[in-house]
C-alpha cells in the first residue's frame, strides 16, 4: 500500500522545432532534453497540494532554445542562462523534494528523465520503478463522466470540467492544473484518486 502522499510530476523538453514531436525526435539533431521540472506533493483523498517544486535545467546537446520552444513554454534563453542548472542538480533537487513518495505523471515522464540521463551520461538519482503513469488510474473515472482522456494533457485536463487554469506547456503550471483537475474529479464523487492508488 502506498502512503497517502504522492508526487505529481511534469517535465518540459526542448524540441528543435514543431516537427520534432511529430517525428518523435527521429531526425538528426533532434534531442528530447528536459529543460523544466515541475512537481507537487499531494496528500489526502481530496488531493491537496501542500508543496511545489520547479527547476529549469540547461540542455547540453542543443544549448540554444529554439524559437518554437520559447514560444510554446515562454522560457526565454535569457531566463535559462540566468536560472538554469544542470540536469543532475535538478534531479537531485527532485529526489530531495520527493523523498520516498511514489511519483506520478500524466505520461511516461520517468522514461523521459531516464533517457535524458543516458543521453548526457549521468546516473539518475531516482529509480525507474518510482515513476508511474497516472492516466490508467483516472481514465476509468473520466470515462464514467464521458471524458476522453486522450484529448487532454496534464495542463489541459481541467478544461474537461469547464475550468480554466494557468497557461499550459509550463511544467509547474501543468502540475498545478492537474491538481485542480484531480480535485474536481474527487468532488464529482466518482472515486478517490488516492484510494485507487492504494489499491493498485
Amino acid at each position: 500500500m502506498f502512503p497517502n502522499k504522492f508526487i505529481l510530476l511534469d517535465t518540459e523538453q526542448a524540441t528543435k522545432d514543431e516537427r520534432s514531436m511529430v517525428t518523435k525526435w527521429s531526425r538528426p539533431g533532434d534531442y528530447q532534453e528536459v529543460i523544466q521540472i515541475g512537481a507537487a506533493e499531494v496528500l489526502g483523498e481530496e488531493c491537496i497540494a501542500n508543496r511545489y517544486f520547479e527547476r529549469l535545467t540547461k540542455p547540453i546537446l542543443r544549448p540554444r532554445l529554439s524559437r518554437h520552444i520559447i514560444s510554446l513554454t515562454h522560457i526565454t534563453q535569457k531566463r535559462m542562462n540566468a536560472s538554469g542548472i544542470s540536469l543532475a542538480e535538478g534531479l537531485d533537487g527532485l529526489r530531495r523534494f520527493s523523498r520516498a513518495f511514489p511519483i506520478y505523471a500524466f505520461g511516461d515522464d520517468g522514461g523521459v528523465i531516464h533517457a535524458n540521463c543516458e543521453l548526457v551520461g549521468i546516473r539518475c538519482p531516482l529509480p525507474r520503478e518510482r515513476f508511474h503513469d497516472i492516466r490508467p488510474l483516472i481514465a476509468p473515472l473520466l470515462r464514467k463522466l464521458d471524458i476522453d482522456i486522450g484529448r487532454y494533457s496534464s495542463g489541459t485536463l481541467l478544461r474537461a470540467f469547464g475550468l480554466t487554469g494557468s497557461r499550459p506547456h509550463d511544467a509547474l503550471n501543468d502540475v498545478r492544473n492537474l491538481v485542480i483537475a484531480l480535485q474536481e474529479l474527487h468532488i464529482r464523487g466518482r472515486a478517490s484518486l488516492c484510494g485507487m492508488v492504494r489499491a493498485c
